[in-house]
């Protein structure tokens, strides 16, 4: 399927439904947020700058950074999942989820929240659907090769899948 088709891709059940966009940086999660967005889905404030769109809602990336500082990395150095597990962030989730939930569809992207989305599963109610873009390691490589993060490398993006496939497993058990 291509973009253009994606993009026509109409939703027909508009019943109260959560969306989470996971992906490394650069594995289409902002291609995702934008056909989600454009299906009526609430994203959140998303707009970044008038010339540049990645879907993403800056609360939510600036939280998800304030979570991988404080259990001692940032998306290009990971923290451990033990040291991010170790972190009480429940109440300020809930108040996020709370604040953003008020459109029968919404939903966030942030390539941060494949590193933290475990926090998140447990304070998540009714029909929620984690949508994993996953992309090969060299393609998302040589995109961060191409913006400049001196990190990249195939170890980050198993990183980033990893953490996403073990959200994945909890997620399926709750």
């Amino acid at each position: 399927m291509g973009f253009k088709e994606l993009m026509s891709i109409e939703m027909h059940d508009k019943s109260d439904k959560t969306y989470i966009v996971l992906g490394a940086p650069g594995s289409a999660t902002s291609l995702i947020s934008k056909a989600l967005e454009e299906q009526g889905v609430d994203m959140g404030n998303c707009k970044r700058s008038d010339k540049e769109k990645f879907y993403e809602n800056r609360e939510f990336v600036n939280f998800n950074t304030k979570i991988l500082h404080s259990s001692g990395g940032w998306w290009g150095d990971p923290p451990s999942e033990e040291a991010i597990d170790k972190l009480d962030f429940d109440n300020r989730i809930q108040k996020k989820i709370k604040k953003y939930k008020k459109s029968p569809m919404w939903g966030f992207k942030d390539p941060r929240a494949s590193l933290t989305i475990r926090k998140y599963l447990k304070h998540l109610e009714g029909d929620v659907y984690l949508i994993c873009c996953f992309r090969k390691p060299e393609g998302v490589i040589a995109r961060w090769k191409r913006d400049g993060l001196v990190t990249a490398s195939k170890e980050l993006v198993d990183r980033f899948n990893q953490s996403i496939i073990n959200a994945i497993k909890e997620f399926v058990e709750l």
